[in-house]
């Protein structure tokens, strides 16, 4: 598993500035990410235990997850394009 970093949960309820909003934005893309590994070695031992459904529900959720990050990072592509 991996460690969560506290000190920017912390600044997210806070108010932000800029640089601060897109450290954030990329912390949680990079966060989803290896949310995204786990994941899929979830669904492989699901797989591996002969829980097809299962493991292919896991897969469903690592699409979301890679929509959520593409979505994510246009949002820090525009914000790139407006510095």
């Amino acid at each position: 598993m991996h460690e969560h970093d506290e000190s920017i949960y912390a600044h997210a309820h806070d108010a932000m500035t800029r640089e601060e909003t897109v450290a954030m934005l990329r912390y949680m893309l990079e966060h989803n990410e290896h949310h995204i590994e786990e994941l899929e070695s979830l669904a492989q031992e699901l797989a591996k235990l002969g829980m097809a459904d299962q493991a292919g529900e896991v897969k469903a959720a690592i699409a979301d997850y890679r929509t959520g990050n593409g979505r994510l990072a246009d949002v820090l592509a525009g914000l790139a394009d407006q510095a």
